[in-house]
């Protein structure tokens, strides 16, 4: 909700002051790709890799143990390497870990993030950074704003909220989507186990 309706204003922003959104530049992208931190949920991290073959890549900020030990099969340029979240309370201290990661990163290269969503089976992809390009090429005319500080000053302000807010989602989305394969994943092994069993 808190993303909806920081996209929500960004829309209303960008309709008023479009000049102030960057477009697309030609910079190869930086993926952050959200893997598991434990293992037993099957093709999580796999497919995840496989999902930036032939995309231009600038290198990659992977997150996750199980996907730490998949990187080596790779050629990917990994740029930082992160431990994920075991549980909900630890998603705030990996987004500041990440948050250091891209304060490295050179102000001209695009954010990409690669994850799982918990509701879908192939790995999605959202970009970041720049923020709101998709409102200027696809925004409706609206109401003129009115701002209580300057429109550079608030649209930065807008933009810190809104990565903060739009990691923090993909995280707990990403954290839901590997706990329930793992469940998937153990109920099966169970299921084989009590059928062995009555054999």
């Amino acid at each position: 909700q808190v993303v909806t309706h920081i996209s929500d204003n960004a829309a209303a922003f960008v309709a008023t002051y479009p000049g102030l959104v960057e477009t697309a530049t030609n910079a190869p992208p930086v993926y952050l790709v959200i893997g598991s931190e434990r293992g037993f949920c099957g093709d999580f991290n796999e497919r995840l890799l496989d999902s930036l073959s032939n995309q231009p890549c600038a290198g990659i900020i992977a997150v996750g143990s199980r996907l730490l030990s998949r990187l080596e099969s790779y050629s990917y340029n990994t740029l930082a390497t992160l431990f994920g979240a075991n549980a909900e309370e630890e998603i705030a201290l990996l987004l500041e870990q990440i948050l250091e990661q891209l304060e490295k990163l050179p102000s001209d290269s695009p954010l990409i993030v690669l994850y799982h969503y918990h509701e879908s089976n192939q790995p999605q992809v959202r970009q970041i950074l720049p923020p709101f390009s998709c409102h200027k090429a696809h925004h409706h005319a609206a109401e003129q704003i009115t701002l209580n500080l300057a429109p550079d000053v608030f649209f930065l302000q807008l933009t810190q909220q809104y990565v903060l807010a739009a990691l923090h989602e993909i995280l707990t989305l990403s954290l839901l989507a590997e706990n329930r394969l793992r469940l998937q994943h153990l109920e099966g092994a169970v299921q084989h186990l009590d059928e062995q069993t009555d054999k």
